[in-house]
């Protein structure tokens, strides 16, 4: 009886410390973390090609801005896509933060790509405005994905601001509502 007892003591003690999940985070993204996701739901972006005349893509946004949970035990989300499905461009930013840490990515071509290990240029020049903070996602030559997409440059505040193709093409942000008032 008296090892029944320690057996339903440790048994007590191992299933209160299994109901909190490290991974459990409660509350949401502070405005800082939110402010990587710089576009809204409808809008669209045209890129343009400053060698080829005509040479334009127009990316719309679809967000899912407001975090969500799936489980009391995963990590909060939230993300934005900017696509054209005709032409198979696409980027999408994904946020994700747990109890611990709070991370980012930029998806291209099927590729989940983090921008911790990335230092940002202190600026970049897309046609003729000056972006800070300017971080450069590389395909490298270990990529398998299908995409046409090569490079891009996300500027903090104002997301995808260029990006180049595979076949060497650049395109850059001509106009959009966002980068017309937040200059």
């Amino acid at each position: 009886m008296k090892y029944l007892q320690y057996y339903l003591f440790i048994i007590a003690i191992i299933c209160l410390a299994s109901c909190s999940s490290p991974g459990r985070m409660e509350g949401a993204f502070t405005e800082e973390e939110l402010s990587w996701l710089v576009y809204n739901d409808g809008d669209h972006l045209l890129f343009q090609n400053p060698d080829s005349v005509g040479d334009e893509v127009t990316l719309f946004v679809t967000a899912q801005q407001s975090p969500i949970q799936k489980r009391s035990y995963y990590p909060i989300e939230a993300e934005l896509a900017v696509s054209n499905p005709e032409q198979g461009d696409y980027f999408k930013v994904y946020l994700l933060k747990d109890e611990r840490e709070f991370k980012r990515y930029l998806k291209f071509d099927d590729v989940y790509r983090s921008f911790d290990p990335i230092e940002p240029m202190a600026e970049l020049k897309v046609g003729d405005v000056t972006y800070k903070e300017v971080y450069l996602f590389k395909k490298d030559s270990t990529d398998v994905s299908s995409g046409r997409v090569g490079e891009v440059y996300f500027a903090k505040g104002y997301g995808v601001v260029q990006y180049n193709t595979q076949d060497g093409r650049v395109f850059q942000l001509l106009n959009n509502e966002f980068t017309q008032t937040q200059r």
